[in-house]
């Protein structure tokens, strides 16, 4: 991990050159840690709406990582912390985007402080995947769910539409041809 300070930068080459991850071009600051995952180890919702919240996340190797997190995270966080601590250590947590805490005084120690901007995200168990419309569908009408996996119906004309339109635009219209001018 590079030890340089990541503030904003004065230049467009400099803020091109500190660019880390993909969140970064939203941010005015490039991040120190594009991002990290563990498990949820523990989850802290201070008092009030302005009450800190973070995270501690265990590594697969031991190591520790206390996050400070968003208050657009509160409610997700609060929802959390009211799980088993058993059902609570299970879950994945994968953060991108995160800036050294002001807390961390740069000394090695087993626990790094983090902390995201307003452009970071948190996923949730990231290597789960949801179809969404599966999701609509369920809220709609939970049977709906379970009966579409065992008698799926067969292709209608806007769904055959859809996926011919979606292939056609998996790159931007005319990246192929500033491919080939190169």
């Amino acid at each position: 991990m590079d030890s340089q300070p990541q503030g904003p930068a004065s230049t467009s080459d400099e803020v091109r050159q500190r660019r880390r991850c993909f969140l970064c071009a939203y941010s005015d600051v490039a991040c120190d840690l594009a991002s990290i995952e563990g498990r949820l180890a523990r989850v802290s919702v201070g008092a009030g709406r302005d009450g800190a919240l973070w995270v501690l996340l265990t590594g697969d190797d031991g190591s520790e990582a206390a996050i400070t997190l968003p208050g657009h995270a509160r409610r997700l966080m609060r929802e959390l912390a009211a799980l088993p601590p058993a059902q609570l250590n299970s879950l994945r947590v994968r953060v991108y985007h995160l800036l050294r805490s002001h807390e961390d005084d740069g000394q090695p120690s087993r626990r790094q402080r983090l902390r995201t901007t307003p452009v970071s995200a948190v996923i949730l168990e990231p290597d789960t995947l949801l179809n969404i419309t599966d999701i609509n569908n369920a809220e709609y009408c939970v049977r709906q769910y379970p009966l579409r996996r065992m008698a799926p119906s067969p292709p209608t004309a806007a769904t055959l539409r859809g996926t011919i339109i979606h292939s056609a635009f998996k790159e931007p219209p005319g990246a192929g041809d500033r491919a080939s001018a190169a």
